[in-house]
């Protein structure tokens, strides 16, 4: 039956975690409430719980969602495996780059659902086809995600919002002011800032992933203590 015109839209788990994303790219997780959330559908609190078990059962959606966006394509067979590995994560640090409000969350809730799950399953699928040991491959995929959140964290923490972002020029200006007298090697670093890139953020992410990943061996099971 057709819905009358100026009827409400029914609510469904997805539009409350979409809205929920809605609210913390704007204002970030930490405001989320369940009242904000309502406000925001336009309904009482209490109703959302017709919908969704808790808070974080939308936390959890929230990341789901998030993760739903990453650009996840099965590599082909017979590549580097290094690169296999790397491209997910490349996809999921752009990624969270746009959904800087949503880091919180995404850093310390579990991976329960789908879309994160398809990512990490690939990620461990290149690892095992690379002869990783299911604990070498663990510590590899730990590994490389914290890498990846935490580089977004720290880039989404240089641009915090309604602060302008200093453009590349800006930033050699300021740094060539510091006092360097005494700094023979600092001053010799400085010195290639002269290149943008040393100023992108994503080029300084992908040059700390294809080290971390390049350091990665399929034996590299569990180290002694003391090593």
């Amino acid at each position: 039956m057709a819905r009358l015109a100026g009827e409400r839209e029914p609510l469904s788990p997805e539009k409350v975690y979409a809205a929920a994303l809605d609210l913390a790219d704007r204002e970030g997780v930490e405001a989320l409430t369940m009242r904000k959330l309502g406000r925001a559908l336009g309904v009482e609190a209490m109703s959302l719980y017709n919908h969704v078990p808790d808070k974080a059962a939308v936390l959890d959606g929230i990341v789901d969602m998030v993760y739903g966006e990453v650009d996840i394509v099965d590599a082909p067979e017979g590549g580097d495996w290094r690169a296999q590995l790397a491209l997910p994560f490349i996809s999921l640090y752009g990624t969270l780059l746009r959904h800087p409000g949503v880091l919180a969350a995404l850093a310390t809730r579990p991976v329960l659902q789908s879309s994160g799950l398809h990512l990490y399953d690939l990620a461990v699928g290149v690892l095992r086809d690379a002869g990783f040991s299911p604990c070498a491959a663990l510590h590899a995929v730990r590994g490389v995600a914290a890498y990846t959140v935490g580089s977004a964290t720290s880039q989404a923490g240089r641009r915090p919002t309604g602060v302008s972002e200093l453009t590349p020029s800006q930033v050699r200006a300021h740094l060539h002011e510091l006092p360097l007298e005494g700094l023979p090697h600092y001053a010799w670093l400085l010195r290639s800032l002269d290149s943008d890139d040393c100023q992108n953020g994503e080029e300084q992410f992908r040059y700390g992933l294809r080290a971390f990943i390049n350091g990665l061996r399929p034996d590299s099971d569990t180290p002694s203590a003391g090593h």
